[in-house]
């Protein structure tokens, strides 16, 4: 059976085996502070697509029946603690620390990789780069919505515009155009209207209003997360603050 890329999410979770406890008791800490602790996460699976030629999505081999996303999954997960990472700082070698200053230049690496791939204002030369957003400090501050937004591929994207008309025609009955239309500034992160709050409005209802609607509120949850803060970024600036986005 098919199985589709994960996405995940900080969730509860019921007890079972903690995998810190086996590598902080492998190492040997009983007494000192851990090197992990256990943080439950949640993947949630895609909708398989559907077939370009027949518009359906693909059928169970085993069933006959159209495939469903693969049932959540949750996991404990053993993650680092501060104690760890300071004593990996201090005492690692040079092959530990250099982990973790690559660990961050990734994430910056990351943050500039937006602006390059920015469809409405791309970096292409060194004077561009927007600096206040890549420092330490600016990632560190980061909403984890924002975080997980800046994450999310080009793949879901597009699925999530497909899943908007799909939803929104038979839940509003507009014309197909409109809702495209919509579709179009949303999956854009509303950059083309960040300037007019009434479209950002209208915008983010309609964007609730699919949500509610659309089966796949889990593969799309960071998504809709993201967007909603996107839209309320945008009405509360205020009128220089829009500006300075637009020179």
């Amino acid at each position: 059976m098919q199985h589709n890329e994960a996405t995940e999410e900080v969730t509860n979770v019921s007890p079972g085996p903690s995998p810190s406890e086996l590598i902080n008791e492998k190492f040997g800490i009983q007494g000192k502070a851990p090197l992990v602790q256990d943080q439950p996460i949640t993947f949630y699976f895609k909708t398989p697509r559907k077939d370009p030629v027949t518009g359906k999505v693909p059928e169970d081999p085993d069933t006959g029946q159209p495939m469903k996303a693969r049932p959540p999954l949750t996991l404990m997960l053993p993650i680092p603690t501060y104690d760890a990472i300071l004593e990996m700082m201090v005492d690692g070698t040079d092959k530990h620390k250099n982990f973790i200053i690559n660990t961050f230049a990734d994430l910056i690496k990351a943050k500039v990789r937006e602006q390059v791939n920015d469809d409405n204002n791309p970096v292409s030369r060194q004077e561009d780069l927007r600096l206040d957003g890549i420092t330490l400090l600016a990632l560190a501050e980061e909403e984890p919505v924002e975080r997980a937004g800046r994450g999310i591929p080009k793949e879901t994207w597009g699925a999530f515009e497909e899943d908007y008309i799909a939803v929104m025609g038979p839940l509003t009955g507009r014309s197909e155009d409109k809702i495209k239309g919509a579709a179009k500034f949303l999956a854009g992160r509303l950059y083309q209207v960040r300037n007019n709050k009434k479209i950002i409005k209208f915008l983010k209802d309609q964007l609730l209003d699919w949500y509610q609607a659309t089966p796949s509120k889990e593969e799309f949850g960071d998504l809709y997360q993201f967007l909603t803060k996107k839209a309320d970024d945008y009405m509360n600036m205020d009128e220089q603050t829009l500006l300075d986005t637009l020179q």
